[in-house]
């Protein structure tokens, strides 16, 4: 069982005994109402107070497990407008994270709600995910397209529209593996393109247009940015739009403003892409510097 008590604490093995629910933990015994004794008490409570927030959490917990949704987000709600309990609070705002990732379509329109609900850096992750695979699952690929980049960006800096320049913690942490559920851990970037990829699968012939104009903007953005924080980006778009036209844009950008002491390595990789690339002319001159390249390092048999 995963029922939690008021203060948080997961009970043990749960027992009927009597007629009552027995949870059994390695130190203690805990002994819970009946289900017509709990409803007696929060109906008692809301006869004398309908705004009472300790019976309307209760009655928010009891419809969530019964699975009464929209009736507890309800009662939660008015519990939290009542009494702002942080324990009121997290629940909440799990159970309308949990809307969001059964039925989008269903509890979007209590996107808004949930988003002033968020407290912490975790939380606006997962609302943020959760509302750009809702977006490109009900059909909205555009605003999921832009939705997903935002991820890009820590929550708290995220500007809607804007593509902010990329720093040292955006970067540590996009090259962190984070936890997408259970079994899934990932680099945040990785992540991203794989949901753009998806993304564009549900496209329409007229949504991929402006999606490929969205690209275009985006990489004028970044080239125009000077240094080394220009540079991050285009190295971003690579891995974010592999396989589109832009990417390859990148690639030919960054051959051209990769440093003399860079490892031959990167520029190897490059070149190999843009020669597997379908810009004919752009693979030509691709392959004609890996042979110039592969020369000076004494390579005649690659």
């Amino acid at each position: 069982a995963r029922t939690e008590l008021a203060d948080g604490r997961l009970v043990g093995h749960l027992v009927d005994g009597g007629g009552r629910l027995l949870g059994l933990s390695h130190n203690e015994l805990v002994v819970f109402e009946t289900d017509r004794e709990l409803q007696d008490r929060i109906a008692e409570q809301l006869s004398q107070d309908e705004r009472d927030a300790t019976a309307l959490a209760l009655r928010g917990r009891r419809r969530l497990h019964r699975g009464e949704f929209e009736p507890a987000v309800a009662d939660l709600a008015a519990s939290f407008e009542a009494r702002a309990d942080p324990d009121v609070r997290r629940l909440l705002v799990q159970a309308l994270l949990d809307g969001l990732q059964f039925d989008y379509s269903r509890y979007a329109d209590q996107a808004s709600r949930l988003e002033s609900l968020l407290a912490s850096a975790d939380e606006q992750l997962s609302f943020r995910r959760l509302r750009a695979a809702g977006l490109s699952r009900s059909g909205q690929v555009v605003e999921a397209f832009d939705e997903y980049l935002k991820l890009r960006q820590a929550p708290d800096k995220q500007a809607a529209g804007a593509q902010p320049p990329p720093n040292q913690d955006d970067n540590a942490q996009r090259g962190r593996l984070e936890r997408i559920n259970e079994d899934l851990l990932v680099r945040r970037t990785h992540w991203i393109a794989s949901r753009l990829t998806d993304v564009e699968a549900r496209a329409t012939a007229d949504q991929k247009q402006v999606l490929a104009a969205r690209r275009k903007q985006l990489f004028d953005a970044a080239v125009a940015i000077d240094g080394a924080t220009g540079t991050a980006l285009i190295w971003e778009f690579v891995t974010l739009f592999d396989g589109h036209p832009v990417a390859d844009l990148a690639r030919v950008k960054l051959l051209e403003r990769l440093a003399k002491n860079t490892p031959v390595i990167q520029r190897e990789r490059l070149l190999l892409d843009l020669r597997g690339g379908s810009d004919r002319a752009a693979a030509g001159r691709a392959t004609a510097e890996l042979a110039s390249l592969w020369a000076a390092q004494k390579k005649p048999e690659a």
